[in-house]
């Protein structure tokens, strides 16, 4: 028996077992998520009614204390670094002479100050939903003219923030085509300026919701939304919960649809992939050779069983050491952005962004000493996903919701449009881009903001036509 064949029989043993697990479990989205919630600190009785939230909306400055940054020139002049394995590059992860590069930038040029000033030219505000902090950008166009002002929520990812928006807020709150953007830019409870929970459970459910709760606060029972990476979940469960509100989700993430019919069809494609890709040539490649994807999967998802599992474990070394949490966020803008980047001496950090950025990045986990509780997003979420409330993952965004997909060549996670259609009843629009990786609207922002305003106005215009035909 060739490779090919056991290839495929391990296949379709793979995927009944999938479709056994999974398929005859519960067909219906768990409905809890659609219930308030509080993840604040006081303690609540079963039964007992949930404290108010104060829903003032303040305005907040960044500016970390003095003492946050002598302390941390401190820990940097302790750092050791152990020195890679010659000609390994990146391929053991962050090269000890890049980390150095970037440890002596850090103490000796990086200007935090000019930063603060940098990240304060938008305007921030915070207000309390379900018992914890939210920080948020509100960035309203200042010219929009005769043009219609849409809200568009813009949510990141791990180990991002909202700093991977700078760079699409001027394209997105200019008006062009007759569309521009009111922004919403919010942190995910427990990274950055987002208080955590302190309780268990705040996963990527309750923060759909918490994200809805922020937009109507704001004044917007109805908005469009844009996410990748944890982002990219979130809005997901905002439009599976929450569809009377989504206008529209553009997204450049699927998550892991878990739908066996993926898997029947993935199998099929194999073998025949004129019968099942749209564009062969294209998106055929995203799924095959289906063993070294696998294998590039596996190489690039051993932070998440990490966090899955023991969060505070890794966290603490990690909040204690400023080089090793930049080591450890490092490492994911290089083979994220572009997998290739594993074979070059400084990771390719520095082709698409400067190390003012990564570190302002960095800088925004650091100084909220929020890495642990950013990680523990994964153990509040995974199990779940993964486990007694798999439906999530499996049960389609019904056609009440429009989604549209951006697939950059270098995301981990690509779906050919197939997979999209199975996850998405609505789907109106795919596109695929020949760059670009998993912080699309960091390394990209041009194609991704154009993206965005292309797939808002096929919603825009895939409205009118319902209005019509109502009439």
């Amino acid at each position: 028996m060739g490779t090919k064949s056991s290839l495929l029989i391990a296949i379709v043993i793979a995927s009944i077992s999938v479709y056994i697990s999974l398929y005859w479990r519960k067909t219906e989205l768990p409905k809890h998520y659609r219930d308030d919630n509080y993840f604040g600190v006081q303690n609540i009785k079963d039964g007992a009614k949930f404290p108010e939230d104060d829903k003032k909306i303040e305005k907040f400055t960044v500016n970390i204390d003095e003492s946050v940054l002598i302390d941390l020139k401190a820990r940097l002049n302790r750092t050791r670094v152990v020195d890679s394995i010659a000609g390994t590059n990146f391929a053991y992860g962050t090269n000890s002479e890049t980390l150095k590069k970037v440890i002596d930038y850090w103490m000796n040029k990086y200007d935090w100050r000019a930063e603060e000033k940098r990240l304060n030219k938008y305007d921030h505000f915070t207000t309390q939903i379900e018992g914890i902090k939210i920080h948020f950008l509100h960035i309203k166009p200042s010219n929009p003219g005769s043009n219609k002002v849409l809200p568009l929520m813009l949510v990141h990812g791990w180990p991002g923030s909202f700093v991977e928006f700078y760079k699409i807020i001027p394209l997105l709150t200019t008006p062009k085509n007759g569309i521009v953007f009111e922004l919403v830019i919010p942190s995910i409870p427990g990274f950055g300026f987002s208080e955590g929970g302190h309780k268990q459970g705040l996963n990527v459910g309750h923060t759909a919701r918490i994200f809805v709760k922020l937009m109507k606060r704001l004044g917007h029972e109805k908005f469009y939304y844009h996410g990748g990476d944890w982002g990219a979940i979130i809005g997901d469960l905002a439009a599976k919960y929450f569809p009377e509100n989504i206008l529209g989700y553009h997204t450049t993430l699927l998550g892991i649809p878990t739908s066996p019919c993926i898997f029947i069809k993935t199998l099929i494609g194999y073998v025949f992939p004129n019968f099942i890709y749209e564009n062969p040539a294209v998106e055929s490649k995203m799924l095959t050779p289906l063993m070294d994807k696998l294998i590039f999967i596996i190489q690039e998802t051993g932070y998440m069983h990490l966090h899955a599992t023991k969060p505070d474990t890794v966290g603490a070394g990690l909040n204690d050491s400023p080089a090793g949490l930049a080591s450890y966020i490092l490492e994911k803008f290089s083979t994220w952005v572009n997998p290739s980047y594993i074979d070059k001496p400084e990771g390719g950090l520095f082709e698409k962004f400067t190390i003012d950025e990564l570190l302002t990045n960095i800088m925004i986990y650091w100084s909220t000493e929020s890495i642990v509780t950013s990680q523990r997003f994964y153990r509040e979420t995974l199990p779940k996903l993964f486990g007694p409330e798999n439906a999530i993952l499996r049960l389609p965004v019904k056609k009440e919701v429009p989604v549209g997909v951006a697939m950059f060549e270098h995301e981990i996670y690509r779906f050919p449009k197939f997979v999209a259609k199975t996850a998405f009843e609505n789907l109106i629009h795919y596109e695929t881009f020949s760059k670009g990786g998993h912080f699309a609207a960091f390394e990209e922002p041009e194609i991704t903001a154009n993206d965005i305003k292309k797939f808002v106005a096929r919603c825009i215009e895939a409205a009118n036509k319902e209005d019509k035909e109502e009439k």
